[in-house]
């Protein structure tokens, strides 16, 4: 019996706008359609430091386990 491998993985919608107030400016958010659980971000550097904080965390969980 082969054994597969199961690698942890996350699912986000990512849906981003222009934001017309004032100067016009990218947002960004990120759902989980697991949960419904959304969160925004001003920028896409905040988004893509979520993203590394998130990922460097999986990644230390795995080499505690």
């Amino acid at each position: 019996m082969s054994q597969t491998l199961q690698l942890p993985y996350t699912i986000y919608l990512m849906r981003l706008w222009l934001d017309s107030e004032g100067e016009s400016a990218w947002r960004f958010s990120l759902e989980d359609p697991h949960t419904n659980a959304r969160r925004g971000f001003a920028s896409l550097d905040e988004m893509v430091l979520f993203l590394q904080q998130e990922t460097t965390k999986d990644t230390r969980k795995r080499h505690d386990a």
